[in-house]
């Protein structure tokens, strides 16, 4: 032990530094998915850096300890930590579950889905059989639907909603296997532009692309929408990744979470980061959002509520 407290004594400004790089590249992270598959760890690095920052001013290591802090600042800066529910009464809810296309507990996933009392919601994954019974089970509470399976079972997607959906459309933005579904939602007197997405996860250079081109694509495609937006479902990066982080700046969406809410995977809670998420433009003001853990996938699905400036009365 000694000889480590010595070591760590004789390299506190090489080790800070060390600390101080990692931190700068999980929030500057270079254009390549080897890094950000490392960025998508920033909130377990900077987790790891305070308890060792306490442990560093507890040894009085004050060079190791400042530039700790600074680490810490600077990886802080890439969540939602500490933002409050809002005080407005939410008159309106959205939901998203990835079920797992070999998952075969329907029933689960769809009784999580019916409890949300959500008015929206998103599925990914969709098998035939998983389409068949989120329809036969969702559509007396949700009389408007649409869907889209894919040749790929992993990218077979659905919308349900309370409200009805018009102007329905497929895209094939990244793949001819990888639809996403976009549309309105007619609230009383307002519409909602919605987005359903599944990107492919970057798992390897080429898919790395894939979802890059996806995400561009979508952003290139709600910049020409007008009013209200929304962008639901699995977009396989977390929320400060360059990609996503660029669709939010150019179209100016609000990330619906309010503090660390991951949802893969949902059997590593400890390693678990946020993929699934639900974007909208400002006028949609999110009062709460968390997960719904009692899903039989292995993702944990989410639920915003909103409030929605309409003539609705308030419930």
């Amino acid at each position: 032990m000694k000889k480590i407290q010595s070591f760590i004594q004789n390299n506190q400004l090489g080790l800070g530094l060390l600390l101080l790089n990692l931190s700068l590249i999980m929030i500057y992270a270079p254009n390549h998915y080897y890094f950000e598959m490392l960025q998508s760890f920033a909130f377990q690095t900077f987790l790891i850096i305070s308890i060792l920052s306490i442990l560093f001013i507890f040894q009085r290591f004050w060079i190791l300890s400042l530039l700790s802090i600074l680490s810490i600042g600077l990886l802080s800066q890439n969540f939602n930590l500490f933002n409050k529910n809002s005080p407005l009464q939410a008159n309106f809810s959205i939901a998203h579950f990835n079920v797992l296309k070999l998952n075969q507990n329907y029933h689960q996933t769809i009784e999580a889905a019916l409890e949300s009392q959500a008015d929206f919601i998103s599925f990914n994954e969709l098998t035939p059989e998983w389409n068949q019974a989120l329809y036969q089970n969702l559509k007396e509470t949700y009389p408007y639907s649409y869907s889209q399976l894919s040749s790929y079972n992993s990218f077979g997607i659905a919308v349900y909603s309370k409200f009805p959906i018009s102007n329905n459309q497929t895209y094939y933005w990244s793949s001819q296997h990888i639809p996403t579904l976009t549309g309105n939602i007619q609230i009383a007197n307002k519409k909602i532009h919605f987005v359903a997405a599944h990107t492919i996860p970057p798992l390897n250079k080429a898919n790395f692309s894939k979802r890059n081109n996806h995400l561009f694509a979508i952003k290139e495609y709600l910049k020409n929408i007008e009013g209200s937006k929304i962008l639901v479902g699995d977009l396989n990066a977390v929320s400060w990744s360059q990609a996503l982080t660029n669709l939010k700046e150019e179209n100016i969406l609000v990330d619906s979470r309010k503090s660390w809410v991951p949802t893969f995977p949902s059997w590593m809670p400890a390693l678990a980061i946020p993929i699934d998420h639900i974007f909208t433009s400002q006028d949609l003001y999110c009062t709460q959002f968390e997960s719904i853990k009692s899903t039989s996938s292995d993702h944990f699905g989410i639920l915003g509520k909103f409030f929605v400036p309409t003539n609705l009365s308030f419930r």
